[in-house]
């Protein structure tokens, strides 16, 4: 199935055990990042690719879809950026997740539903700061929000948030 940059499908369902995942690059069939992983019976997964079209990375995490508690939401950051920067990610003024590494991902947070303003970068260095603008979360809500692009690239090849609905 073809997915466009920054795009999604949404959970599929596969069979369990050992299996090999592969991003393609569309019309081409060349292989550009993939991970071997066994999955198990009645888990959720996302795979990010990451990187650079030259330098690809996979990243495989699992997802836990357990709803929020009543009023709440959760989210999670994904840093997909090649830079070496250490990302923190806030809602607002409430850090949802520190530290997280290139090809790396936070474990989901849980969020007081409501309209927040979804920002990340790194901390010490404020020109890598982007925001996703004011988003709502909504109750009961799972959300990702994914890094791509590098700090010194421009376009769709600069820093950009995009954010994810897990459920």
């Amino acid at each position: 199935m073809n997915i466009s940059f920054r795009g999604n499908t949404g959970y599929k369902p596969v069979t369990s055990g050992s299996a090999n995942i592969v991003y393609y690059l569309t019309n081409l069939g060349t292989p550009v990042s993939n991970v071997t992983s066994t999955l198990v019976t009645g888990g959720y997964y996302t795979a990010f690719s990451g990187g650079v079209i030259t330098a690809p990375t996979f990243l495989l995490t699992t997802d836990d879809l357990t709803a929020p508690a009543s009023g709440m939401a959760k989210i999670r950051f994904v840093n997909l950026s090649p830079d070496a920067q250490t990302v923190t990610a806030y809602a607002q003024t409430t850090a949802f997740a520190t530290g997280v590494t290139s090809q790396s991902a936070s474990a989901f947070f849980p969020v007081t539903a409501g309209a927040y303003e979804i920002k990340a970068g790194d901390p010490s260095n404020i020109s890598t700061v982007i925001s996703a603008g004011q988003q709502t979360l909504a109750a009961g809500k799972i959300y990702t929000v994914m890094l791509t692009g590098t700090a010194t690239g421009s376009g769709v090849s600069g820093l950009q948030l995009t954010m994810l609905n897990n459920n």
